[in-house]
């Protein structure tokens, strides 16, 4: 039989980064990044602490206005100080053509406004008590085609956050409105019933580390579930207004205020409390709202005494990039109009976000899924064929002609064929992959990651190199489709190979494919054997002999034949209410 694992139609206004899809062998991963940046990986990325200035003397800008950073004396030097920057397309930098910056502890300098396009030149001064020292000047040049990328201001930036609670989790609309569209949303009785689980549930207020390593990872395991559970709870209160959740919440609460929040775990915790601020605000007693203030003052006061100055000149620090910093921008967020702290660390996390694109030697250009976000369609098909077949469908489309990319993830080495074809062996499984898409791809094979593996908490024996599989557009379109196929099986089980019958019609053993990959013609899917049919978009009139009342707009039919009756399901394909 024939059955779809997850049918899945996404329409997103911007990708930021890859999507993965853990697909059901462990060891292999696909991910789908669009639009992509071409090229091979260069031999050196970054400094690991910045020692250079950018944009370097005598550079070409890559975006419009560029970010300004700078190496750190407090972590060079270890001296603490402040920095203030002066930019001007003079090279005298006259008093009336100069833009100066602000006095500051960070080691960088946002413009936020589009400069005129020709040379600049910009230098910053470092200031040690009554001791000045300038640094500079440095030039650049912004030609007339370069990107442009303005941000607002954080001063606007701010104006902009409503004053009202809740505002991060509703992103500023009706609590009433919203309860009103859940209660007949297809996906709320889930996330509602989720909420519903997590409220009748035992609370971990345990010990949160140990000195045996195998017993601190349980342990954090055990409370990362917990802070799971609170954040089901509130997802699920806000669309319900549950009373039982409400008090479910108020007890976890009193566990989470007495959890650090100033490691990775802490993290967690730290936006967990932010969350519960910001969504329950008007159900939380003063005293509540103010022990939760407590708390993220703390930790705030904590990261803005250690962070600006320095952890910014650190450009390989995935943890905090990753982990810290979303939380902390989160906490200050949800409590900005609350506590002095927060303002300071929203204007730090704000510009220090914008200014770690421009570090990363990435344009802000919608082209690499940034800025303004050029990508108007992702919709992704996925089909699991018993026994042992899965198909994902990518359907891309952009509004300028993108580079697109799609990769392969493995854990062990994987052998790449002269036809792109990918053969997985493991202890446990084999795994062969097949990706074809709407124009001929280029395909490579490499162990290095965008940025070196390092085990920081050592907390591994060792980290083995991993693997990524790159298909790529041999031409920039404003269109994109993408099939691929994997098929899993036990060691030393044959994998028949995929043909390709042309005009987006494949075979894998008995399963007849067909995958529309012309970008000028409606997207569909379909998978067929002998009992079972699988149709997406394109739908029959007829099907083992039974008449289709085909639905107007998109849908995806299942039949199924078995003892000599026949099956069929015919759903709607909705996309997610945004």
């Amino acid at each position: 039989m024939m059955y779809p694992g997850k049918m899945v139609s996404a329409w997103a206004a911007a990708i930021p980064s890859a999507v993965l899809l853990r697909a059901c062998l462990w060891p292999l991963l696909l991910s789908c990044s669009w639009p992509a940046r071409g090229g091979t990986l260069p031999s050196a990325l970054y400094e690991e602490w910045r020692k250079s200035p950018a944009p370097a003397d005598g550079s070409v800008a890559l975006v419009n206005p560029p970010s300004l950073q700078w190496a750190s004396v407090r972590h060079w030097e270890r001296r603490d100080v402040f920095y203030q920057v002066e930019m001007s397309n003079d090279a005298n930098f006259p008093s009336d053509g100069t833009r100066r910056g602000p006095a500051q502890r960070w080691c960088f300098y946002n413009p936020h406004a589009q400069l005129k396009p020709g040379a600049w030149s910009w230098r910053y001064e470092i200031q040690d008590g009554s001791k000045r020292t300038i640094k500079g000047p440095y030039s650049f040049v912004i030609p007339a085609t370069t990107p442009v990328f303005e941000t607002p201001a954080f001063e606007s930036f701010l104006a902009s956050i409503p004053k009202i609670h809740p505002r991060v989790i509703t992103q500023g609309r009706d609590l009433a409105a919203i309860r009103k569209l859940a209660a007949t949303h297809p996906l709320s009785g889930d996330v509602i019933q989720r909420g519903k689980k997590a409220a009748a549930a035992g609370i971990y207020d345990g010990p949160l580390s140990d000195t045996d390593p195998a017993r601190a990872r349980t342990l954090e395991r055990r409370a990362s579930h917990e802070v799971r559970l609170f954040h089901a709870l509130v997802d699920a209160y806000v669309l319900s207004g549950d009373p039982e959740m409400l008090e479910a919440l108020h007890r976890r609460i009193d566990v989470l205020l007495r959890w650090p929040t100033d490691n990775l775990f802490g993290s967690q915790v730290l936006t967990a409390l932010a969350k519960a601020y910001d969504a329950l605000y008007h159900e939380l007693s003063p005293e509540d709202r103010a022990r939760i203030l407590a708390v993220v003052e703390k930790q705030l006061r904590k990261g803005l005494w250690a962070w600006p100055g320095n952890i910014e000149g650190r450009q390989v620090e995935n943890h905090f990039w990753q982990v810290e910093l979303a939380s902390n921008f989160a906490a200050a967020l949800a409590t900005v109009h609350d506590l002095a702290a927060s303002r300071e660390m929203l204007e730090y996390t704000y510009e220090l976000f914008l200014g770690l694109l421009s570090s990363n030697k990435i344009p802000l250009m919608p082209e690499n899924g940034l800025a303004d976000g050029k990508l108007k369609l992702f919709e992704r098909h996925v089909v699991f064929l018993r026994p042992k077949t899965i198909v994902i469908y990518d359907i891309l489309d952009s509004e300028v002609p993108s580079d697109w990319t799609l990769l392969l993830h493995t854990m062990k080495k994987p052998g790449l064929n002269p036809d792109g074809t990918l053969l997985l062996e493991t202890a446990l499984t084999r795994a062969l992959a097949y990706v074809a898409g709407s124009q001929s791809l280029a395909f490579d094979l490499t162990d290095q990651f965008y940025s070196p593996a390092v085990d920081l908490l050592k907390k591994y024996q060792a980290t083995p190199n991993q693997y990524h599989i790159r298909y790529s557009s041999k031409a920039k379109s404003r269109s994109m489709r993408f099939l691929s196929i994997l098929q899993i099986a036990d060691p030393g089980e044959a994998l028949p190979p995929v043909v390709d019958l042309e005009n987006s019609k494949f075979r894998v053993n008995d399963i007849r494919l067909q995958a529309e990959l012309d970008p000028e013609k409606t997207p569909s899917l379909s998978a067929e054997r002998e009992s079972a049919k699988l149709y997406v978009n394109r739908l029959p009139d007829e099907v083992f002999g039974q008449r289709v009342a085909v639905p107007d707009g998109p849908a995806t039919l299942l039949a199924e034949k078995h003892e000599g009756k026949s099956f069929m399901i015919v759903s709607e394909n909705l996309a997610p209410v945004r």
